[in-house]
């Protein structure tokens, strides 16, 4: 294994390994499920056309046929259901970032349920992925989100919270899918020889001065909700058209991720004495 994989390796597994550490995943769980995946992942695998035998899968894992066959005869759950996910955010998202719900002084105005423009039946409309505006209603006062007062409402929150529970293992449902949709296109595009790679772009600039990170949170929020408005309405218009004609096999997730990140202009280098 060269230096550069090392390299990409390690770059990965930190952010992993603090999810890890903190919530008190121990090291030998987390290499028994990597076992279980570098067995299942080789399966996949068809060399020659052909489906991989045992002994084949425990030259490429560096497993022996013994182990190979024990993680072969587990079942681990991974399902991979974006369901859960409240469109109710995004809805609460807009109404506190577009111009129009916002008042003078910036923050989001009080608005009535429906018949004027600026109404909360059209920030469902246009952001809820065609869900009903009473059952995005009725989510949002039963979370807390918002207030509702004789036809008129009101933004306690503009963020999606559920209950501690609920919501914790949410949060971590999202890791493990947005984490693993960006891993599966660099994987993809990083392949030899690949005649389509998948659009994926990083786009940043350094040495940014502090003070203006507030500004460009606020912007990039903006921005990014409405992309991913956009591209939810693409999605949803060809899976609506498509809804009852003869499919060809099996149906795909398919979309785009979109995140905001900083850091340190320098990542910080432990040395032997740091870890002492």
């Amino acid at each position: 294994m060269n230096a550069a994989t090392n390299k990409t390796i390690v770059r990965i597994l930190r952010p992993l390994v603090r999810f890890l550490i903190r919530n008190g995943v121990l090291f030998h769980h987390f290499v028994d499920l990597v076992k279980w995946v570098y067995v299942d992942v080789a399966f996949e695998s068809k060399l020659d056309g052909r489906k991989l035998s045992k002994s084949r899968v425990s030259v490429l894992t560096g497993l022996s046929r013994v182990e190979v066959a024990k993680q072969a005869d587990r079942s681990i759950e991974d399902t991979e259901d974006g369901t859960k996910w409240h469109r109710a955010g995004r809805v609460l998202s807009a109404w506190a970032t577009e111009p129009e719900y916002l008042d003078e002084a910036g923050n989001p105005r009080k608005i009535p349920v429906n018949g004027e423009p600026q109404c909360f039946e059209d920030l469902v409309t246009r952001h809820s992925g065609g869900a009903t505006v009473r059952s995005v209603l009725d989510e949002m006062v039963r979370v807390e989100a918002v207030a509702q007062d004789e036809g008129t409402l009101t933004l306690l929150r503009p963020y999606f919270l559920v209950d501690e529970s609920e919501n914790r293992a949410m949060q971590i449902e999202i890791l493990g899918w947005s984490a693993g949709s960006l891993l599966d296109t660099l994987e993809h595009n990083t392949r030899e020889n690949q005649s389509e790679l998948r659009f994926q772009r990083l786009v940043f600039e350094e040495n940014i001065p502090l003070d203006r990170l507030p500004e460009i949170r606020r912007q990039l929020r903006s921005s990014g909700q409405q992309w991913a408005d956009q591209t939810d309405g693409f999605l949803t218009g060809v899976k609506s058209a498509s809804a009852g004609q003869p499919g060809s096999g099996p149906g795909a997730h398919a979309g785009m991720g979109i995140y905001y990140f900083e850091r340190p202009a320098s990542d910080l280098v432990h040395t032997t004495e740091d870890k002492t």
